[in-house]
């Protein structure tokens, strides 16, 4: 009798099963144990967007709802910024041609890369972005803040 169940659908529910303890405990590794097999057997159209849903799903589900209530403000400018990022990206996609967006996106990997070298912050009036928490990262596995 053949099972209800396919062995794919069970492959890629342990491994986003895992990935999500993982995500939840450490804070990363969703992606890095979900994605694989989601790449092999859904293909990679597929598979990306189901990812970083199911990443937004399991980061949503982790975050406290007290951290929430804290920072609503952090969280409400850096939604705006996505949103906003999501509609400048569809835009460009649909106007510059696939070289001319390869061209952008590594021009920006490269820039990433090297900025990692500098130490850089960010002030915006009445919002703290960076904190500093004594003990942090040993006093425990999450960032407190978001």
């Amino acid at each position: 009798m053949e099972s209800p169940v396919s062995f794919d659908l069970t492959l890629l529910t342990i491994a986003v099963a895992l990935g999500a303890i993982l995500q939840v405990g450490v804070g990363i590794g969703f992606s890095i144990v979900a994605g694989p097999p989601m790449m092999v057997l859904l293909g990679t159209p597929v598979a990306v967007p189901v990812l970083l849903l199911l990443n937004t799903i399991v980061s949503a589900v982790a975050t406290e709802w007290q951290t929430v209530q804290s920072h609503f403000r952090l969280i409400a400018l850096s939604i705006s910024g996505c949103l906003a990022g999501i509609a400048l990206g569809a835009l460009t996609y649909a106007i510059l041609s696939e070289a001319a967006i390869l061209g952008i996106t590594a021009t920006l990997l490269l820039l990433g890369v090297v900025t990692t070298f500098f130490h850089l912050s960010v002030k915006i009036p009445g919002l703290s972005l960076f904190r500093v928490y004594p003990g942090w990262p040993r006093s425990g596995l999450r960032h407190p803040v978001l």
